[in-house]
């Protein structure tokens, strides 16, 4: 399953990165996000930091560990997580549009375990609301960039 989902923001693309690396303020910005505690901070960089991450997932609270695997700046981030037998890649990439920019974000879900396989399709069905909850994400981040209450 692959999800996308992305948002044009007025700001600069180093104030669009600094503001969607900075996970440790991710829940001062991103609504649902509850906290976040971070694991694994690397010695430059951003690749390697690892954060625990709680946040209100359809109506119920979810707990979820990641990490950053790869990164370029001002470009994009990749993270990873592993669940209930699925690997999970979300990406966050910034497009320089001038005097906007581009963020999105992008979510793939891969079974790694037999019972995982058996639930891909309840997973392709959970697609709409992944995006929707990723629009949501978005739309907060413009918010605190842009300076909208």
């Amino acid at each position: 399953m692959a999800v996308s989902a992305s948002e044009t923001i007025k700001a600069s693309i180093d104030q669009v990165w600094a503001c969607v690396i900075d996970i440790e303020r991710a829940k001062d910005r991103i609504e649902c996000i509850k906290d976040i505690e971070i694991l694994e901070k690397p010695h430059s960089g951003v690749v390697g930091l690892k954060w625990r991450e709680t946040r209100e997932m359809f109506g119920k609270e979810a707990v979820e560990t990641m990490w950053i695997t790869e990164a370029r700046e001002n470009e994009y981030y990749i993270t990873e997580a592993n669940n209930c037998g699925c690997l999970y890649h979300s990406t966050i990439s910034l497009k320089d549009l001038g005097d906007c920019v581009e963020l999105s974000m992008s979510f793939k879900a891969t079974a790694q375990s037999f019972s995982a396989k058996l639930m891909s399709p309840l997973m392709f069905l959970m697609g709409g609301m992944i995006k929707k909850a990723f629009k949501k994400d978005l739309q907060d981040i413009k918010k605190s960039l842009e300076g909208q209450d």
